[in-house]
């Protein structure tokens, strides 16, 4: 391996100790000097390779503590979708299709996972979604409903997406939120979709749970 690639054997060694299970999310790496050591490359090269593990989300520096392995692969699928918008290989509306997608296949999962305190705490988030005034609280309380439903799902692949959308979209839920209540008979619509969605929950309807997000996302739609 040349030497401006030699920090491939440190991701290569990582990774192979993550499907054999060696290391496992919590586990803290060796110091650089012994990785170096015992991979036969320079500390240079230790720490370029452990750059990029961290870029990936792979790993977590903790400044005095050393390096961990981490599950913040959130954070890498930000920047590929980031740099997909920019290069205007997607559009909002392919994100927002994309999210839809991810939504529908939470809720049915939430469906046949939620437990009663589940339910109650969505309820909880919808009737908070009601009855506060702010509209920076309400998007907070939009969100948690959101968050909720793919959380009970307990699947982390569609956590880690969602989480990138949010991260990606933070700057166009309120703005999103803007343009729908422009038109004032829809917030009420839009209230009443968040809420069917937790009540199909509860009540083990998929299709009336997918109703009320059809109505969610034609709101979204319709000013894209």
């Amino acid at each position: 391996m040349t030497a401006d690639k030699s920090y491939e054997a440190l991701i290569n060694y990582i990774k192979d100790k993550i499907i054999s299970h060696a290391y496992k999310i919590g586990d803290k790496l060796p110091p650089e000097r012994e990785l170096a050591e015992q991979l036969n490359i320079s500390r240079n090269s230790t720490r370029e390779g452990l750059r990029i593990l961290d870029r990936m989300g792979l790993i977590e520096v903790r400044h005095g503590s050393g390096n961990y392995i981490a599950n913040n692969f959130s954070r890498s699928l930000v920047e590929i979708m980031s740099l997909m918008y920019s290069l205007d290989l997607i559009n909002i509306r392919e994100l927002m299709e994309f999210r839809y997608a991810l939504e529908l296949e939470s809720l049915s999962l939430a469906i046949q996972k939620a437990t009663t305190r589940d339910i109650a705490e969505l309820e909880h988030f919808a009737a908070m979604l009601r009855n506060c005034e702010s509209e920076k609280i309400k998007v907070i309380y939009d969100k948690k409903i959101h968050y909720g439903v793919a959380g009970i799902g307990k699947n982390a692949y569609i956590l880690n997406n969602l989480t990138s959308f949010d991260n990606l979209m933070e700057f166009y839920v309120g703005y999103l939120r803007g343009k729908i209540f422009e038109n004032p008979n829809n917030q009420e619509g839009l209230q009443k979709s968040h809420e069917d969605i937790v009540i199909s929950i509860g009540e083990r309807d998929f299709i009336k749970g997918k109703d009320a997000l059809d109505r969610h996302f034609a709101y979204i739609f319709e000013i894209l």
